[in-house]
């Protein structure tokens, strides 16, 4: 389980294990790889600095701090900073805390967010801040000393945070992905449109699809296209969800179903897919599901999937567990209540 907190007296010691750890290597920080542990928490925890952690499981896994990036009339725009335990990196950590920052500069006022320094070599944190809307406004040549590869160049990383601009910057890096199809051996998965709503509406209208999930068969094609068109915004209206859709089109150009990961700031998503009958046990939705899952991973830094299924559903079982899932206890399950009985699958990506 993954929460994020404000810091606390109690937390300086996890803290300056994770400073001392990243600032150590080198190749991320400005400041002096021997800092001293006192002058690192002098600074980090600087009574004017907003500063977080992240708990996985009761352990500080990372910490950001938030501030002004400068006094005055400069005091609109946002700096923050952040650190990943070493033990924690590549589990979505860093996106966490990110989306945390983010809306939280907002409930602070702050109208943008810069970033003064951000190492040229630092591909991870680059991609990251460049799919969360930042974008590469100024380099700083040669301006970093990297202790493997000598100067190199930093880059200065701006977002707008002003109402209205911000679910378009925090979407604008992952547009590129979400609406780029996934290629696999024998077929396309195209990300959802409207406009999939007359070829998918003949193979969703099978009543046997319903027999184990929610709902029934599209009462219209007008209906289908309706619920198409909202999913195809890909955010839920309060932008917190990120909803991906893919339609399953097979080599003969028919559309066999659909594959569904709704995105939380968690970094933790629910997956689903829905075939049509006629597709069942041919390996189709296999292949479909096995191609999505490195992309949720890679491209939007999906850290862990969850699953919900109905007991008697043994086909979606069989399935989940071929692509790794494991039962977990329904408790576990974190985004809200399960239905009644429901069994939690969960695969850490």
């Amino acid at each position: 389980m993954r929460t994020i907190r404000a810091a606390a007296d109690s937390d300086r010691e996890s803290i300056w294990g994770i400073f001392h750890a990243v600032v150590a290597r080198g190749d991320t920080y400005v400041f002096d790889p021997g800092i001293s542990r006192n002058d690192a928490l002098l600074y980090w925890l600087n009574p004017s600095h907003h500063c977080f952690v992240v708990e996985t499981d009761g352990a500080v896994a990372g910490t950001y701090i938030l501030k002004a990036n400068q006094p005055g009339l400069g005091s609109h725009v946002a700096n923050a900073a952040f650190m990943v335990a070493p033990s924690s990196q590549g589990s979505g950590v860093g996106r966490a805390m990110a989306e945390h920052c983010l809306a939280e500069a907002r409930r602070l006022g702050f109208r943008a967010m810069q970033f003064n320094f951000v190492v040229s070599t630092n591909m991870f944190a680059i991609r990251l801040w460049q799919k969360l809307g930042f974008e590469i406004v100024g380099t700083l040549p040669r301006a970093f000393r990297h202790a493997d590869k000598g100067f190199v160049d930093a880059y200065v990383m701006f977002r707008s945070l002003d109402d209205g601009d911000q679910r378009a910057h925090a979407d604008a890096g992952d547009r590129a992905a979400a609406t780029s199809p996934i290629e696999s051996a024998t077929m396309r998965l195209e990300p959802l449109a409207a406009v999939h709503a007359e070829e998918m509406f003949l193979p969703m209208s099978a009543v046997a699809i319903y027999d184990y999930i929610p709902g029934g068969p599209p009462a219209s094609l007008a209906a289908l296209r309706e619920r198409y068109t909202r999913l195809e915004k890909g955010r839920s209206a309060d932008g917190v969800e990120r909803w991906l859709n893919w339609i399953v089109r097979l080599r003969s150009g028919a559309c066999a179903g659909f594959v569904q990961a709704t995105i939380h700031p968690s970094a933790t998503a629910d997956f689903a897919f829905v075939f049509a009958p006629e597709h069942w046990g041919h390996g189709v939705a296999f292949e479909a599901c096995s191609a999505v899952l490195p992309h949720l991973a890679q491209d939007f830094c999906v850290r862990a999937l969850f699953a919900t299924v109905d007991p008697r559903n043994a086909r979606s079982i069989r399935l989940l567990q071929r692509l790794g899932f494991g039962e977990v206890p329904p408790e576990s399950h974190p985004h809200g209540s399960v239905e009644p009985n429901d069994r939690v699958f969960a695969l850490d990506l």
